[in-house]
């Protein structure tokens, strides 16, 4: 077995552990901590099998993707799940897969870091889900093999699985890829939410001041507080994943909008917002990419451009984690919600998941994507 692979799989392991361990440490930093479950002995060793003996299930859903939204997205969805299964969702923490230095390394970050804990289990109530801060000891061992089994075979994480393992363990854990695709064991996955569940994930205290904080930086040095909000997605690995998904038809992005191109480079991005957008040339645009913008000359040579680091100073005091892509990505995405509109590309999940929330405040998002020609491959 390869270094790579070795490590690839400790990784996986550790996740594991640290998940359901600490079974979601936002608990730990809030007080008073909730049990809300009692401390009954939940699992019995059977017959060399570990079985339910409360009749409850929990279900356990670790947050997938480097990037806030995706984790956002199998917090929302792992609700709306539990919810409608009759589960007992565990609000988990979210987990940190690299930081912006090497060597990369795995870090748990607490659920209430990011977002205001007492609107979201308030926010639950309502919804009629009922949730836990914790996982009970006595799942742990099931839990960890089922992370590592959705993890390596995500294509067995089916209805019956499911069922399976509510009825045998009373706990459904499901781990990384698996968190979009079998997160409810469906045959045809939904990969939005309920626009309504949004409501439930309010920015924690430190991070809605960060956002302001940030705004009226860009009020101090543009002299007002309206500017266009830009996706430009044009990294490396985006670029990768538009060459291995060139077939329209690709089950792998089909939960995606498959009429558009998936590559939008730069070039074409100034040319679509003047051209078919409208977008005058001098408007203040607010650039989301890791993509720094001394490499965009073409867009920023029409437009006067600034991102995050534009107008945020970093406060390691505020925000601890302030090296981590979670903390990065949430951070623009923050500021991005008061745009005036947003465009960008209609095969990210970020642009898809900030395009709702502007469809919902009444203010334009549109794609840079363009049409994929009839009965030809779709790059």
């Amino acid at each position: 077995m390869n270094t790579r692979r070795m490590a690839q799989l400790w990784r996986t392991t550790i996740v594991a552990v640290l998940l359901c361990t600490l079974a979601v440490g936002s608990a730990k930093a809030r007080e008073p901590h909730r049990d809300l479950h009692g401390s009954h002995k939940s699992v019995a060793v059977a017959d060399g099998r570990l079985r339910s003996a409360d009749g409850n299930t929990y279900f356990v859903v670790q947050p997938f993707g480097k990037g806030i939204v995706n984790a956002q997205l199998s917090v929302l969805k792992g609700l709306e799940a539990a919810k409608r299964h009759g589960y007992i969702f565990v609000v988990p923490p979210m987990v940190q897969w690299w930081a912006e230095h090497e060597p990369s390394y795995l870090l748990i970050l607490p659920f209430n870091h990011f977002y205001n804990a007492e609107h979201f289990e308030t926010f639950a109530k309502e919804y009629g889900a009922e949730i836990a801060w914790e996982l009970p000891a006595d799942r742990t061992p099931a839990c960890m093999l089922q992370q590592q089994l959705s993890e390596k075979a995500p294509q067995a994480v089916n209805k019956a699985t499911h069922r399976a393992w509510a009825q045998e363990y009373g706990v459904i854990c499901l781990s990384g890829a698996s968190t979009f695709f079998t997160i409810d064991g469906a045959d045809q996955p939904q990969f939005w939410p309920p626009d309504s569940l949004r409501q439930a994930l309010k920015p924690s205290d430190v991070y809605a001041r960060e956002a302001q904080k940030m705004l009226e930086e860009v009020a101090r040095q543009f002299g007002t507080k309206e500017f266009v909000s830009v996706h430009v997605r044009i990294e490396a690995d985006w670029e990768e994943h538009c060459a291995a998904a060139k077939d329209r038809n690709d089950l792998s992005s089909a939960l995606f909008n498959n009429n558009y191109q998936c590559w939008v480079d730069e070039a074409q991005t100034a040319e679509v917002l003047e051209r078919k957008l409208k977008v005058k040339p001098g408007s203040l645009l607010y650039i989301q990419s890791t993509v720094p913008l001394k490499n965009m000359q073409k867009l920023c040579s029409k437009y006067k451009c600034f991102n995050r680091d534009t107008v945020w100073k970093e406060r390691s005091e505020e925000i601890p984690y302030k090296k981590t892509s979670l903390v990065l990505s949430y951070l623009t995405s923050l500021l991005a919600e008061h745009g005036t509109a947003l465009y960008g590309n209609i095969h990210s999940a970020y642009y898809g998941e900030l395009a709702k929330k502007f469809s919902a405040a009444d203010k334009p998002a549109h794609h840079l994507n363009a049409d994929c020609p009839m009965n030809e491959l779709c790059n």
